[in-house]
């Protein structure tokens, strides 16, 4: 019988192994960082923002079908414009915010990482952006479902394309808000050419140089819609947004990590 030993999250004189102690502190910084945001003034005019379209859905009506309805108008406003936006907000301010009020400096004089730093606050930033998206995509549902079915399906399904498009767009404008000095005016210049990309100049095949035109493309993955990228099957678009994602997030820790945080 054999006595394989194997190695236990407890250290034999008490203390925690190293791994766990990393995780343990992520799990605080992240819960740290989502108690601050949900605070703050700024995930409820996000929120109240988002849900806008409710409000005018329940004055005027939806116009049939409701489903395809609810589906081109989710693409359109939400993926296309509402989250790049709710990402450039959160984003340039995930470290900023941060440092600007120094807590950041708090931070740094215990025994946390830079890297740690910078990896739990954009893994929370994206929880938060993303629950802003399922609130807000929740409550456009519930307004058109009133005149018409339409399956719960395509809800959840674009739940998960809202959170590829915040992990997208949160590590892109983290990185522009570590990088610059006036990061939201090159953010809105960014979220202004995905618009020309993704809506208008997909009739002269530029979509494949837009984000949120890889998203929704990826995003047929888990919603049933017609959207493609010529030569682009919807994994390949995937790899794309992957890469644009850990280049984002290696140069921020790049940069961070060589930042005056006095």
């Amino acid at each position: 019988m054999s006595t394989e030993t194997t190695q236990t999250p407890v250290r034999k004189d008490g203390e925690l192994s190293p791994p766990l102690r990393t995780l343990i502190r992520g799990i605080y910084l992240v819960s740290l960082f989502l108690t601050s945001f949900i605070k703050s003034r700024k995930s409820q005019v996000l929120t109240i923002l988002g849900l806008l379209p409710v409000v005018v859905m329940v004055a005027w009506g939806v116009p049939p079908p409701a489903r395809f309805f609810f589906r081109d108008f989710v693409q359109t406003l939400y993926i296309s414009l509402l989250i790049p936006l709710s990402g450039l907000l959160l984003g340039t301010a995930a470290l900023s915010d941060e440092i600007e009020s120094h807590t950041i400096v708090q931070l740094v004089t215990r025994p946390v990482r830079r890297i740690e730093i910078l990896i739990w606050r954009y893994i929370a930033t994206v929880i938060a952006g993303t629950i802003i998206s399922i609130i807000v995509t929740s409550g456009f549902y519930v307004s058109v479902v009133i005149s018409d079915e339409i399956p719960f399906e395509m809800l959840t399904g674009f739940w998960l394309v809202c959170a590829v498009c915040n992990a997208v767009y949160c590590a892109i404008f983290m990185l522009l808000g570590i990088a610059l000095k006036r990061p939201l005016v090159w953010g809105v210049v960014i979220t202004l050419y995905e618009q020309l990309l993704g809506v208008v100049a997909i009739f002269f095949e530029g979509v494949v140089f837009s984000l949120s035109g890889h998203i929704l493309n990826y995003g047929q993955l888990f919603v049933d819609y017609s959207y493609s990228i010529p030569g682009w099957p919807p994994l390949n678009s995937g790899w794309v947004l992957v890469v644009i994602v850990l280049v984002c997030i290696s140069l921020s820790a790049i940069m961070f990590r060589a930042k005056d945080l006095a």
